[in-house]
């Protein structure tokens, strides 16, 4: 079984963390903070983490703090891990790092979440998926643990863009 690590456990990182755990796959989790999410193995470091985890998934507060953990990334081994990127950040800085991904052997995708915490307990969230075919692919294996609807959006960065969208759609829905 593959093993994902959740890199960020607040509100967001800590439900998806959770739903992971529920259905049965093996998740351990890191935070700047050091927060613990009952079922997640801790790990004690980033590195720790990468080190024991096939699959990585951001979700971070703000493009600070995934651009400073992309790069954190890049300095450990990535060889045949998939990132995945799940906040809601610049679509940039996922992009801006992609050949630096690619040639340290890591397979990168963002996803980001429609709906909160709650729906992401309950597998009723949406994510879109903005990345390479086969990786999109695999992302949407791995991602089916949090919701049955995942649409692959088109290229890395796409995923953001389509979310973006999507929540401005449904603000002019509610408000009009």
């Amino acid at each position: 079984m593959e093993r994902t690590g959740v890199i960020g456990l607040g509100r967001m990182g800590s439900a998806i963390a959770e739903r992971f755990a529920a259905q049965g796959h093996a998740v351990s989790g890191w935070t700047r903070s050091g927060r613990q999410v009952a079922g997640v193995t801790p790990a004690a470091t980033l590195a720790d983490l990468v080190a024991g985890s096939d699959i990585l998934v951001l979700s971070l507060l703000d493009d600070r703090a995934v651009g400073e953990t992309l790069d954190a990334l890049l300095a450990r081994d990535l060889s045949g891990r998939l990132i995945i990127d799940t906040s809601t950040a610049s679509p940039q800085l996922l992009c801006s790092r992609a050949e630096a991904f690619a040639a340290a052997g890591a397979r990168a995708v963002d996803a980001p979440i429609s709906g909160g915490p709650e729906l992401v307990r309950t597998g009723a969230c949406g994510i879109f998926i903005g990345g390479a075919p086969a990786a999109a692919e695999a992302a949407a294996k791995v991602l089916g643990a949090l919701s049955g609807r995942i649409f692959a959006v088109g290229p890395l960065g796409a995923g953001l863009v389509m979310k973006v969208i999507n929540n401005g759609m449904l603000q002019a829905y509610f408000s009009g």
